[in-house]
C-alpha cells in the first residue's frame, strides 16, 4: 500500500475470527448469476458483483439500453424466525445516475429460502434460472431504489427443527428417488441415490408410424447401494465424511461424502462383480461430474449436489477479513 496516497483506502487482511455458518453457505454462490425478464425490461443479478437492468433487442441481438442498478457494497444477516429460515441481505450501490434523485441507483438483494409460490414464474421461456439460485422478483419501492428477491436452497434448512443440528445425511435425504445421468460418447451413466449406478448404451429406433424413441441396447450395473448405507441415519455421518483431496494430493479444506456401491454385473476380466466409489461434493447443480475406471471394472464417480452446500463442512471457507485505513501523514 502506498503510504503517500491522498485517498483513504480499505484493504482486507486475514483474521482468525470464526466465519458465520450462513456466510460459509453463501460462498457456494460465488460466480452465480441469474436473469428475470418482465416485459420490456430484463434484469440480471450476479452474486456479490452487480445488479443491472437492460432491454433485449431480439431483432438485433443486442442489449440496449443497459443500466447498472448497483455494485456490491456490503451484507447483513437477518436471523431466523418461526416463519422462515435465516436470510442474507446484500446491498448494491453506485449504479446508473438517477436524474430524479441526483444519486446512483441502488439495490437491496434479499437471499432466502423461498416458498413454492415464490419460485413460480409466468413464462418459463422468458426466464433462465441456475440450479443453485433463482431471480424470483424485483420491485422499485422508491425512485431508483430496488428490492430484489433471490431464492436459494443454500438457506433452506439452514435453521430448522427447533435448533436441530442437521447432518450431511439429513440433507442428502432430499435426493431420495432422484437420479442423475451423464452421456459420454457411446456410453451413458445413471446414478440413483441409495439405489444404483449403471452404464448403458442408448439407440434410437423408429416405429411403423415414424415415431422415434430411445431404447437401452447394452447395460451393466456398476454397483448397488449397500444395505447399511440405505438404512443409515444422521448419527452415521462420520462413517462417510472424508476430506476432499486435490490433484496434487493435498487436502482442499472441505469434506466429501463417500459411498461404496457393490455387487454390480460380473466383470469378464476379473470374474468379480463390478463396483464403484461414489464421491459426493457440494456443487452448483445436481449432476454426475466424472466417471473414471480407476482399476479393472471398478469406477470412481464424482457427484455434485446442492444438498451438501447446506452443510458448512462441504463449502470452502474464505478467510475472515477486517478493514484498515491508510492516510498520508
Amino acid at each position: 500500500m502506498d503510504p503517500n496516497s491522498d485517498t483513504e483506502t480499505s484493504a482486507a487482511l486475514g483474521g482468525n475470527a470464526t466465519q458465520d455458518p450462513v456466510d460459509t453457505l453463501m460462498n457456494a454462490l460465488v460466480g452465480q448469476c441469474d436473469t428475470l425478464r418482465t416485459g420490456w425490461w430484463s434484469y440480471e443479478w450476479c452474486h456479490r458483483k452487480y445488479v443491472r437492468q437492460f432491454h433485449i433487442d431480439d431483432a438485433q441481438g443486442t442489449l440496449d439500453p443497459v443500466w447498472s442498478l448497483g455494485q456490491y457494497n456490503h451484507s447483513t444477516r437477518v436471523n431466523a424466525t418461526i416463519e422462515r429460515s435465516d436470510s442474507m441481505v446484500d446491498y448494491f450501490v453506485g449504479g446508473q445516475h438517477c436524474h430524479e434523485t441526483g444519486e446512483g441507483r441502488q439495490s437491496k438483494v434479499d437471499l432466502r429460502c423461498c416458498t413454492e409460490a415464490e419460485h413460480k414464474v409466468k413464462s418459463k421461456k422468458d426466464r433462465k434460472s441456475s440450479a443453485i439460485a433463482s431471480f424470483a422478483s424485483i420491485r422499485e419501492p422508491g425512485l431508483c431504489s430496488y428490492e430484489v428477491t433471490i431464492c436459494t436452497p443454500m438457506l433452506c434448512g439452514a435453521v430448522q427443527g427447533g435448533g436441530k443440528n442437521h447432518t450431511a445425511l439429513d440433507f442428502l435425504e432430499a435426493l431420495q428417488g432422484t437420479c442423475f445421468s451423464r452421456h459420454e460418447g457411446w456410453w451413458s451413466y445413471e446414478f440413483c441415490y441409495k439405489r444404483h449406478f449403471r452404464q448403458f448404451h442408448l439407440v434410437t429406433v423408429i416405429d411403423a408410424k415414424g415415431k422415434t424413441s430411445s431404447v437401452i441396447q447394452d447395460e451393466y450395473s456398476l454397483g448397488k447401494a449397500q444395505e447399511a448405507d440405505i438404512n443409515s441415519s444422521g448419527a452415521d455421518e462420520a462413517k462417510y465424511m472424508v476430506p476432499k483431496i486435490s490433484a496434487d494430493g493435498s487436502e482442499e479444506g472441505v469434506s466429501t461424502m463417500e459411498f461404496e456401491y457393490t455387487d454390480g454385473t460380473t466383470c469378464e476380466l476379473t470374474q468379480a462383480p463390478r463396483g464403484s466409489s461414489i464421491q459426493m461434493i457440494c456443487g452448483a447443480g445436481d449432476a454426475i461430474l466424472s466417471v473414471v475406471e480407476d482399476y479393472t471394472c471398478h469406477y470412481k464417480v464424482i457427484i455434485s449436489t446442492t444438498a451438501l452446500c447446506k452443510h458448512e463442512a462441504f463449502v470452502k471457507k474464505t478467510p475472515s477479513t477486517k478493514s484498515v485505513s491508510c492516510r498520508r501523514s
